[in-house]
């Protein structure tokens, strides 16, 4: 096994496209463009919605007639915003294509009329409205939401010209000829940053994770004999990757793009849309406000226990492959004897194992060892539901886990979690066999092509009756 814990040189690591130590968009980058304009188009679109029953009330009401519509402009624009969001309106395509965003948000807000009007008619209070106005104050709001959609388009292309994505053209030896910086694109040599596509070498996937940082699109660019090879390695990020196919070849793509004028076949999409990330984010942090209380007590009655017990450091820290297949540094209570952890997990806890102290084996059997991973949810770099990040050493059977089953990199497309799919149906403990693993990653890959909050929800939840478990040692 090639070693995990090489010095890295930092200039060798620089993010391509706009990705910071901490994970958070520069200020300037793409990403940042994207808010801004999505913002003024949001924006935009309720200017326009209020403004047109209210341009149209002012008229009537120059004209000596009395309205009211004060109600109908309070509840209106937020409805609106609702289903606009619902219908996808400033999604990311809506960037680049102005009148397709519009349709939605028209769509949005015809729905939203009728909404009103069935509340009218249900509790009898459309008579205190007059019909005119607000039919013809919604179809004057649809005209301005043209015109305000059209302004907004094109601030969004002032904002982000050329592509509205992050791309990166990762260039190996002598790949199809490609014009990168005419398409905005930011070119990676990987030959001049010592980059290889290596699935058996942990140290190299995390540099190549920190290169890719921040890049939201992947245009591989090399020779066929190694395209299979980068396209395994590239699965894992967790970003959309594309490679570059000027003869038409199956290399089992998911459909197909264009790239600076080339065919490119697609072979992996990002799992979640950002609305996606940022609700799974709000739960994530929702439960580690829920549960800080508890922590910082336990964590307080658990180290005095250690400390009582041997003496020795409180927490164990161990690098596993997180999210893009970047390494992170997991946090536990240690739950060995000081001068017997393992660091790389390479020989898997038995019972009664004699490395592991009496507090450790309490701590094992009721999983409270992972409670200091809520530190970790809270940074960033986990989940509280997501496939389990392991130790880099860990075998399944005789075999490295990535070597027992070539999908297991396709994992990280998500953060790791504290617990997930295969935790709740009882996939625990050592991995005796290569089935053992495959089981996992199976639970793992279901987990992630069928996300929903409200699975989170529901794992998080079962995850209570799975806490002492036999396997759990």
């Amino acid at each position: 096994m090639a070693s995990v814990l090489r010095p890295i040189d930092p200039s060798l690591a620089a993010p391509a496209c706009n990705g910071d130590p901490d994970g958070l968009p520069r200020a300037g980058s793409k990403a940042v463009r994207r808010l801004q304009a999505r913002l003024a188009i949001l924006a935009g679109d309720l200017i326009a919605v209020a403004a047109g029953i209210g341009v149209v009330a002012l008229v009537r009401w120059l004209m000596g007639e009395r309205d009211a519509v004060g109600d109908v402009l309070i509840a209106l624009p937020p409805l609106f915003l609702a289903l606009a969001l619902y219908h996808h309106a400033y999604d990311r395509d809506v960037l680049h294509d102005w009148s397709r965003g519009y349709r939605r948000a028209v769509s949005a807000l015809a729905v939203a009329f009728l909404v009103l009007v069935g509340i009218a008619f249900t509790f009898k209070i459309s008579e205190d409205y007059s019909r005119t106005v607000v039919l013809t104050g919604v179809a004057a709001g649809a005209a301005l939401l043209a015109g305000m959609r059209w302004m907004t388009g094109w601030i969004a292309a002032a904002l982000l010209p050329g592509s509205v994505l992050d791309i990166a053209v990762l260039v190996d030896g002598s790949g199809p000829p490609l014009a990168g910086q005419s398409t905005g694109a930011a070119v990676v040599d990987v030959r001049r940053l010592g980059l290889e596509p290596r699935l058996d070498d942990p140290d190299m996937l995390d540099r190549i994770g920190r290169v890719l940082r921040g890049c939201e699109r992947v245009v591989i660019a090399c020779a066929p004999p190694t395209r299979d090879r980068w396209t395994a390695v590239l699965k894992g990020l967790g970003t959309r990757i594309e490679v570059l196919v000027p003869e038409l070849e199956a290399i089992g793509m998911l459909g197909t793009g264009t790239h600076g004028g080339r065919m490119t076949a697609v072979i992996a999409h990002g799992p979640l849309r950002p609305t996606d990330v940022a609700l799974k984010r709000a739960f994530d942090l929702l439960v580690v406000a829920v549960f800080a209380p508890g922590l910082i007590v336990a964590t307080v009655l658990i180290a005095v226990a250690i400390k009582l017990d041997d003496g020795g450091p409180v927490f164990f820290r161990q690098l596993r492959m997180g999210q893009g297949n970047r390494l992170f540094a997991i946090l536990k209570f240690r739950t060995m004897r000081h001068a017997a952890a393992d660091h790389l997990g390479t020989l898997s806890v038995s019972r009664r194992d004699p490395r592991v102290t009496r507090v450790g084996a309490f701590l094992r059997r009721t999983s409270l060892d992972e409670l200091p991973q809520l530190f970790n949810v809270a940074r960033g770099s986990m989940s509280v539901v997501g496939p389990r990040p392991h130790a880099l050493g860990s075998l399944a059977g005789e075999a490295l886990f990535w070597d027992a089953d070539q999908r297991y990199w396709q994992r990280h497309v998500v953060k790791p979690g504290l617990t997930g799919l295969a935790q709740v149906r009882g996939f625990r403990g050592s991995t005796a066999a290569e089935s053992d693993l495959t089981a996992r990653v199976q639970a793992d890959l279901e987990y992630i092509s069928g996300w929903t909050i409200w699975r989170d929800v529901r794992i998080a939840l079962q995850t209570g009756g799975v806490l002492l478990h036999p396997n759990a040692y």
